[in-house]
């Protein structure tokens, strides 16, 4: 953030228009890190609470991948979209994130495969994103499972 000369969100907003412009490429994992620091620290209820309703953090989170600016590959994408739909969904369970929670997203986007396949339970990702991983494959599964009883309907 400081880096880039931005101390609000109005400076930031205006830092990514002109990057836009200028096809620069700014975003890399410390930028996008030091960006989401900022912007829990920005969404959180005070300067003394340690963690954002879960609900604010989906949409911040999906507003800053799909429709603030940050450059992402589809993957990351991806990752935004059904993470944010777990936590809505889930947000009865996961009644807030922690800073670590909230940072680990882009590691995690980073690091793991779109399918999972590279996904260790045992590896020491926070139980929230085993339980994302978790869902996602339900999701997918029970979708699968809808799309080929539509295709043998329609045969």
């Amino acid at each position: 953030m400081f880096e880039h000369k931005c101390d609000t969100i109005q400076q930031l907003r205006e830092h990514i228009k002109m990057s836009a412009k200028d096809g620069m490429q700014f975003w890399t994992t410390e930028d996008m890190k030091h960006f989401f620091a900022f912007l829990f620290k920005y969404l959180r209820d005070a300067d003394t609470s340690r963690a954002l309703e879960t609900e604010i953090a989906a949409r911040a989170l999906y507003g800053a991948i799909t429709i603030g600016g940050i450059h992402c590959d589809s993957k990351m994408a991806f990752f935004a979209r059904t993470f944010c739909q777990f936590l809505f969904e889930k947000r009865f369970v996961f009644k807030c994130l922690n800073m670590d929670q909230w940072k680990i997203f882009i590691d995690f986007s980073r690091t793991i495969a779109a399918d999972f396949s590279n996904f260790d339970l045992a590896d020491a990702w926070p139980t929230m994103y085993d339980d994302y991983v978790e869902w996602v494959k339900l999701k997918t599964t029970q979708q699968h499972a809808s799309t080929q009883c539509d295709s043998m309907m329609h045969e």
